[in-house]
């Protein structure tokens, strides 16, 4: 290569910093996505909202946002109701995991293989937390090695940590959400299986009202057993005639341990997610351009303002703000037994009609959730929730003898550029290292069995409608082919 040359390659490059910028962007959304982009980028956008609620909340609490004076207080409260990110999380997996379930119960398509489904969550979660469980466990919970506590850590192997006191938000706090998530994978494809035994009949009309009911039962399920395992929990010496050890393991396998915190299986979250991906499918097998789908375009923008609403409408549920100042028997219940039973509902509705807008959304919308930042973040949320406590608090913990005389939006700030600098980095190492091979692994024997993945066949005529094939409008793309974060 000439001398001329290679000046003119190094000026190209270094003489311009928008093109090595431009590079790195590139290396970063090869290392999250390989060659192919992902053709629905506004779920990776949804994910990221999710993740930073959750985390921003939980910096808020250590950094005592409460404290700042010029903090609007609704605000404030708004931010500490981030937990509820979880439900988005839940919400987001039901609709995932169900739109392959859901082409085969209304337009036939090929049913998904069980092992397939098991083989493909465990690559996707099971390398990913057991390292972090080991590490977490050698560095910080030791303890848990000695014999008088393996009965805890074999909670934690076998996913089941949400099922008691001694193990609930203990060594990482977020998770014992993951037991949730893979409690859900455990029986999705039997629900599913038990579905199609009532739903595969009949036309398209009859099969989406016996899915719809079906899915709305599992509401029921849901909002029933969140109501039944709270009293379960208070007062536990009522075990209604059964052993007690029998009426022990029903309640941890139903709701979970009780106590301080959000307990229960979030069943509800899950169907509700499950409901959107009925009407998505419905939607991707549509013309583009129909009444259904151009009615959908319509009300996304009135969906997305009233998602934002309603959820608000959950902050002011879970701080007394609704019906201020007002006391009867309804307000009794609503800030009571409701609340306990539905709210958490209340929240699965708001953000699955929020993720719905954006599904159906135009430009705006898309360009938001769809920018590349934003999607990365959505990528590499899984590390990040497991990880963020851990690098967090240890830090917070560790520098607060030398910032004593900050103030609290100082911290505040501190912890913001922690997460960003840190957290971030080191999420997307632990990512690109630990989960991308074996979801790269998983990917190879879904194109080696190509009868056993989750795509739908267009060959493959719909009940009622034989003239009728998949067709998928520019802003419904391939939906199935996103990995859930869990």
């Amino acid at each position: 290569m000439s001398s001329e040359h290679l000046s003119h390659s190094n000026s190209s490059i270094i003489g311009k910093p928008g093109n090595f910028f431009h590079r790195i962007f590139q290396f970063i959304g090869y290392i999250l996505e390989g060659n192919k982009k992902n053709s629905v980028g506004v779920l990776d956008g949804v994910r990221a909202v999710a993740i930073l609620t959750v985390v921003f909340y939980h910096i808020s609490v250590k950094a005592s946002l409460i404290s700042i004076p010029w903090i609007n207080y609704k605000l404030k409260m708004a931010i500490y109701n981030g937990y509820a990110g979880v439900t988005l999380f839940l919400v987001l997996s039901g609709f995932l995991l169900f739109l392959p379930y859901s082409k085969s119960l209304l337009f036939d398509n090929d049913w998904p293989s069980v092992r397939s489904f098991y083989l493909r969550r465990a690559l996707r979660i099971i390398p990913g937390y057991y390292l972090t469980l080991f590490l977490v466990v050698m560095l910080a919970g030791s303890s848990y090695l000695q014999p008088i506590h393996w009965k805890e850590l074999a909670l934690f192997l076998v996913f089941f940590m949400d099922s008691s006191q001694k193990t609930f938000q203990h060594l990482d706090a977020p998770f014992w959400t993951l037991a949730v998530e893979w409690q859900f994978y455990m029986v999705l494809p039997w629900i599913a299986l038990a579905m199609r035994f009532f739903v595969q009949k009949g036309s398209l009309r009859q099969r989406i009202w016996k899915l719809v009911a079906c899915l709305c039962l599992l509401v029921l399920w849901g909002v029933t057993t969140r109501y039944y395992g709270n009293i379960a929990t208070q007062y536990p010496n009522n075990t209604h005639g059964l052993p007690a050890t029998v009426f022990r393991v029903i309640v941890a396998l139903t709701y979970g341990c009780g106590g301080i915190g959000i307990h229960g299986k979030f069943m509800e979250d899950f169907a509700v997610g499950m409901i959107v991906a009925v009407i998505y499918t419905l939607a991707r097998n549509s013309m583009p351009n129909s009444f259904f789908n151009r009615f959908l375009r319509l009300l996304s923008p009135w969906l997305f303002l009233g998602s934002l609403g309603w959820l608000f409408a959950m902050v002011l549920w879970s701080n007394g703000g609704l019906f201020p100042n007002v006391t009867n028997s309804f307000t009794t219940w609503f800030y009571g037994d409701g609340q306990v039973t539905f709210h958490e509902l209340g929240f699965a509705i708001g953000y699955a009609t929020f993720m719905f807008s954006i599904l159906f959304g135009g430009k705006i919308l898309t360009r938001i959730f769809e920018w590349n930042p934003l999607r990365w973040i959505g990528l590499i949320s899984f590390s990040i929730y497991m990880w963020h406590i851990p690098l967090l608090l240890p830090f917070a913990d560790n520098i607060a003898p030398y910032i004593q005389t900050w103030s609290p939006f100082r911290v505040l700030c501190l912890q913001i550029a922690w997460f960003f600098l840190v957290i971030c980095p080191f999420s997307f190492i632990f990512f690109a290292l630990v989960e991308r091979p074996f979801m790269k692994y998983s990917e190879s024997l879904r194109k080696k069995k190509p009868s056993l993945t989750l795509s739908s066949n267009p060959n493959t005529p719909s009940p009622q409608i034989t003239a009728k094939r998949e067709v998928v409008s520019p802003r419904a793309a391939n939906v199935s082919a996103v990995s859930t974060i869990e």
